[in-house]
Formats: structure tokens, sequence, C-alpha cells
């Protein structure tokens, strides 16, 4: 690794190779677009890739079609490739080799390049091999799909004895500051590349397990439910808080958004570091199949699963059952928020998510299956004429016509039929956020005459946390009146013809009276 000074790097082009679609297409839109005063051209022989010159929500972002025989770029001079100042590979593994032998010789010394394949030593050693020591190269891979939310997911990042400082110091800010946890090995400054490469061949292992081997898996449970025939929802209506998890995981690796999941899948198997890990899952399954069948003794099968147990560190299964909690915890959440909006008729948020567009609304849940929940929206809006669009909460009829005569407008208020699927369930804080985002809303003054013993700040609060059409209650007012005091509170509120009335009915069930 160079031992030149960590200067401050600030790179203000990047070009993306084979970004236009899957893991490639992710990374550039969700993560590098985000990087300031970051230019990006995008390179790729799919013709989609033009698509970007017309995304004005991206305006940061270009696109340039290459030759698909030669992967020259059409129209672009080569010289110009020497005005990038990072180079990031989002090609297939096998592609690595040809992609850098085409496109390195024409970039200026110093470039920093790096890579997002799956597999490191093969990418790496072809980068390294066609750099000729005049590029900064980097490997890196996100141990994460498309479409994930970046906070908490792993990126693996590989330095090489021609990383600058400064380079790596921007690619793991890249990612850190948006939320990842990164994996970086630390290597001693003197080392030489074997050791550098020693480096990826570890991660290539490591992955033949938490990749490779956990993909195999998903793939054999999902094959075996295809081959007897057992339908994906009927079995859900018998789920178990462990298989719940086990075929969300499943279904995620055989959601193929595009053409290339099943390449991406295909070139993890392909490229394991340790295939035959493969074959010992195989031999386990049938040591497991032979304990578990009928010519077996019960007392086979116990110690085959207390002999698995005792293979672990107690200190790691105690560890692997805390993080099997939480997990558990956090996929039957959906669940937890509906039965409690359902139960204690609270508002509950969901997106409605289709091919085409997603659409939050906000009501009450009245039913709860499997497959799908009664849903009774209360969330109208309506368009301005500067084209923002004002979002009403109502919660009964009246409020509706009232809401109408405004001008908002949205689905019927009689519940109807969701299904699951195609739902986001919100969670509370979440909807909160949004309401308090987008909503209008409405406000209104109480004024209150109360004993001397009432401290008006703690009215207030009462207030607002025991009422849930209240958002805000803020005292603006106190003075001496008579033996008591005279309060004036401001509020504001989801829906005004509930929050009244329902506020002068909690202060005068405290014995207080409301100056009208």
């Amino acid at each position: 690794m160079s031992s030149l000074p960590a200067d401050v790097f600030e790179p203000k082009r990047l070009l993306a190779i084979g970004a236009a679609r899957g893991m490639g297409a992710w990374v550039v839109k969700s993560i590098l677009s985000q990087v300031p005063d970051l230019e990006i051209v995008v390179l790729d022989i799919d013709s989609s890739v033009l698509d970007l010159n017309s995304d004005d929500s991206r305006p940061n972002i270009s696109g340039v079609l290459a030759n698909k025989d030669t992967g020259e770029a059409e129209g672009v001079e080569a010289d110009s490739f020497q005005g990038f100042d990072v180079i990031a590979l989002c090609v297939p593994i096998a592609s690595v080799n040809d992609v850098a032998r085409t496109y390195f010789p024409k970039l200026r010394a110093g470039t920093l390049v790096f890579d997002i394949c799956s597999t490191k030593e093969a990418p790496i050693a072809g980068m390294l091999e066609h750099s000729a020591g005049r590029l900064s190269v980097i490997g890196t891979h996100p141990l994460f799909g498309v479409g994930v939310n970046l906070v908490g997911q792993t990126v693996v990042i590989c330095p090489t004895d021609t990383s600058e400082e400064s380079h790596l110091a921007w690619i793991e800010s890249v990612f850190r500051d948006r939320g990842a946890l990164i994996t970086i090995e630390p290597v001693k400054p003197e080392a030489t590349r074997e050791q550098y490469l020693d480096l990826a061949r570890e991660h290539d292992v490591m992955v033949s397990i938490t990749q490779g081997l956990a993909h195999f898996v998903h793939y054999s449970l999902l094959r075996t439910l295809a081959t007897e025939k057992i339908s994906l929802r009927s079995v859900l209506r018998y789920q178990t808080p462990i298989f719940r998890q086990l075929i969300i995981f499943s279904a995620r690796v055989i959601s193929l958004t595009d053409g290339s999941g099943a390449e991406l899948y295909a070139s993890i198997q392909h490229g394991l570091a340790r295939p035959e890990l493969r074959e010992s899952l195989i031999d386990s399954a049938h040591a497991l199949e032979s304990a578990a069948s009928e010519g077996g003794s019960p007392e086979r099968l116990i110690a085959f699963i207390e002999g698995t147990a005792r293979s672990f560190r107690p200190a790691d299964v105690e560890y692997l059952k805390l993080l099997s909690r939480i997990a558990i915890s956090s996929a039957n959440e959906p669940d937890v928020i509906l039965a409690d909006a359902q139960l204690n008729e609270r508002l509950c948020g969901v997106e409605i998510i289709t091919e085409s567009y997603s659409e939050i609304e906000i009501g009450f849940v009245r039913e709860v299956t499997h497959d799908s929940i009664s849903f009774e929206n209360c969330l109208l809006n309506r368009v301005e004429p500067n084209g923002k669009r004002l979002y009403q909460l109502v919660s009964d009829e009246p409020a509706r016509k009232r809401a109408a005569e405004l001008g908002f407008s949205g689905n019927p208020s009689r519940p109807r039929t969701l299904h699951r699927r195609h739902l986001r369930v919100l969670p509370p804080e979440e909807t909160e956020a949004w309401l308090l985002e987008y909503l209008r809303h409405p406000r209104f003054d109480l004024t209150v005459i109360a004993n001397e013993r009432v401290q008006p700040p703690v009215l207030a609060e009462c207030l607002e946390s025991s009422i849930p059409e209240i958002l805000t209650a803020m005292v603006t007012e106190t003075y001496q009146a008579g033996d008591g005091f005279r309060i004036t509170i401001a509020f504001e509120c989801l829906d005004i013809y509930v929050a009244v009335p329902r506020a002068r009915e909690y202060v005068t069930g405290l014995g207080y009276r409301v100056v009208v």
C-alpha cells in the first residue's frame, strides 16, 4: 500500500462500467449519487444505459453506450478517460479481465479503480495485472442485495499494495457515512502483494459460507417445495417464527428483478473458494435423514442434535440465540403493529407497492389474516394550483363530507381488502413522522379555569398524550383568576372536529371549566 500522506480525496468525476442494471445500477443510484459534487458517467453495452440521460431526478448521472463487440465507448475519445478520478467496475467476475484490459491503459496514473464483485482474489489480481502499477486498486464487496437499507449492512474492503491511503479513506466514508458497517483487515505497511492477496483469499473462503452455502440451502428448500408442488401461500398459513425467517430469505434469492439476478447467484456458486462445502452440507443432510428415518432410534437422532450443538462454543451459541430473538421480533413486527392497530383502534400507516407506483394510506385496520388486511383509509388529498399535494385525515363520514367541500378526495371510507404481498406496514414512528411532514394540521386554542394546584405544562402534556388526534399542545398564556388559574393552550391536531370535543371533555372531566 502506498506510503504517501493520506491527503483528502475529493473526486469530481466517476466512471461506472457495467452499471446499467442490477447491483451496479443500485450502487450508483442509491449510494454513489449521494456523494456531493460528484459527476457520474455510466458506461454499458446495455442500451438501457441511455435512459439515464432523460432521468431528471438524477442530473449528476449520465449514460454512454459501449460497443458490444469491442467494448469501446461509442463517440467517446480515448483521451477523455483521463478526466475521471474514479473507475467503478460493476461487471460480472468473468468480465473483469477484459474490461480492465480495454480501459485501464486509457486512464491517467494514480486513478482510483475498484470493483464490487462477490469474490475478491480473481478480480483484484486481474485489476492489478492490467494496472501495471500505475493505478490505485481497491476491492470492495457489498454483502447485500439490491434495494436493502444500507444502514447496518456489511461492506468488505480489500486494499492492495497499490491502494492510496486517501482513496481507502474515501471508499470507507462513501459507505460508512450512509450507515454501513465496514470490514477491512489491518495490514502492515511493509506487506507484500501476496500478503494482500491472502486477505482476498480469506474473504472468498468466508463468503463461500455466508453467501454460497446460504444460497445453496435456500435454493434446495425452494426446489423441494416446488418438486412436491407445495404452495408458498398455503404453507405460510402454518408458519412458525423460524420458518417465516427461512422462507422470507429463500424467496429473496429467487426474486430476480432483472436479467442479472440469476447470473449473479450462479457466479457465486461457480466462484466458491471452497466448493467442497456443498458436498459437506449434503453429507450432513444425509446423516440427519438417516438418524431421523423410521429405522433410526430416537436416541440416535437426539445424539445427532446434541452433538451438533456441542460442536460450537457456548458463548457463540448464546450470542446467536440473542440475535435470533431480535431477528424474530423484527420479522414479526408488522403483525404486532397490525394486531395492535386493530385491537386498540389506532391509526396505522401502510405503503401500497406495485410495479408502477407506491402510495401511503393511513387509516384503521378492521381485520388481519396471513394474506390480507381489511383496511379503512382515512387519508384524503387535494392538489394545489402550484402542484403541491395537501393531505387531510378524517375519522368519520361527516368529517369526510366537510373535507370534500374543501376539495379533498381519496379512496372510499368503507373497508377494503389489501393483499399483504403488496404492503409495507409502517412502524408507528414512521407513520407519525409522515403525518407531521405532509398533513394539513388544523389549529385551535382552548382556555380553561383550573384550581391553583394545576401545573399548566403537565395539563398540556396530558392532553397531548391522551388524545390521539392532538399532535402538539403548548401553554401560551397563564394568569391568576380568583382562586385558580386561567390557562390557554394552543393545539395542532389531525382532525379538529374530533380533537376539540375530546379536549373539552377531558378538562371538564378533571373538574375544570372551559371558557367559551
